[in-house]
């Protein structure tokens, strides 16, 4: 079914949120003098957008844990990166293993007719923003339903970088982890990796670079949530079902996002570590369990399930689940819980534990 009454009440939130950010950066709308704005005056319209995204996440109500930052450094170019470390209240001297979080928020510029539209959504590429405050309720979450350390990963931003930048930056604090993590208070042979969308993607690409630069292992479970990981959108049939953008993410919106954050076309850069879905079984071996969540009514959903074949036939245990009645995004909207985060956070804490528990 395409239209349920959640993804129905997901997108009238989403349609409110979005007059909401228009109204809030009314005076980088008054700064365009015409109907294409400058570079200069997207990038002004991007940090003002950046702004509201925080202020707006910051009123979404969540459950006490401690905070803290942390500076990290590591990789073959000792890549620094800033980090905020969530743990469960009265846990400072117990050491836990940790979840190393990717995530991409960015906001798209849609020439209309008329004006410019704005729409903020989660996904990978494109103008970037985000930080460890847009995603404070899911890293909450999962720090206390999977008592677990919830590093979230505060690398550079798009437009200013582009790939390969923020894999490195990530990749960089899984080896601080490695190393360093006991300081922290936190198991080095206890590290999962998760992300939403983009940051899907990211825990995708550094699991295979964790075994191709010799951390085979490190990683113990591998968390996708709605993964953007394909190279061509016409192999998928979800693209065209939902590709209006009637079910929120466009074709034309992940287009402008693939071509803001690729420095070429998916299909000329020809890298798995850009488009996962590229890698072969041989590189796919021996990569850590993943749990793969996709959206009903999400562009991203058959590709996603796609990549999960290609783990199976590899040889990879994992778990593909569909989540019905849900949309791109669902696990970051800040909306009351559902029963679907409700259940997919139980799901994914689960499915860590199991993993970072059962290994040696």
């Amino acid at each position: 079914m395409r239209n349920t009454k959640f993804s129905e009440s997901v997108t009238e939130t989403r349609k409110q949120n979005h007059a909401k950010t228009k109204r809030d950066s009314k005076a980088a709308f008054q700064l365009m003098g015409s109907d294409t704005p400058s570079p200069e005056q997207q990038y002004h319209i991007i940090t003002e957008l950046r702004t509201v995204a925080d202020e707006f996440a910051k009123k979404v109500p969540v459950p006490e844990t401690h905070q803290s930052k942390q500076e990290v450094a590591g990789g073959p170019k000792n890549l620094k990166i800033g980090t905020t470390v969530f743990r469960p209240v009265g846990t400072k001297n117990e050491v836990l293993p940790v979840i190393l979080y990717l995530y991409v928020h960015f906001a798209l510029l849609v020439k209309h007719k008329l004006n410019l539209e704005f729409t903020l959504i989660s996904h990978g590429g494109g103008w970037v923003l985000g930080s460890a405050t847009t995603h404070t309720k899911i890293a909450t979450d999962l720090c206390i339903k999977a008592h677990a350390a919830v590093m979230l990963v505060e690398y550079s931003l798009s437009p200013e970088v582009q790939f390969p930048i923020a894999n490195e930056q990530s990749f960089a604090a899984l080896c601080w982890l490695r190393k360093h993590g006991k300081s922290i208070n936190v198991n080095p042979n206890k590290i999962a990796v998760a992300g939403d969308s983009a940051g899907g993607n990211m825990a995708a690409v550094i699991s295979m670079m964790a075994k191709d630069r010799g951390m085979e292992g490190v990683i113990k479970a591998q968390v996708l949530m709605y993964p953007a990981v394909g190279a061509d959108m016409s192999l998928y049939e979800s693209y065209k079902t939902y590709g209006g953008g009637e079910c929120y993410l466009s074709v034309k919106e992940a287009e402008m996002c693939g071509a803001a954050y690729l420095p070429k076309p998916a299909s000329e850069l020809n890298d798995r570590y850009a488009t996962p879905i590229l890698a072969t079984e041989d590189n796919l071996k021996g990569l850590p369990p993943a749990l793969v969540l996709t959206c009903e009514c999400d562009i991203l959903r058959d590709e996603g399930e796609a990549y999960v074949s290609k783990l199976l036939r590899a040889g990879v245990y994992t778990v593909g689940v569909r989540v019905l009645g849900t949309i791109h995004a669902f696990m970051t909207t800040p909306l009351p819980d559902t029963p679907q985060y409700l259940t997919s956070i139980k799901m994914v804490c689960d499915f860590i534990n199991e993993q970072v528990y059962s290994s040696k």
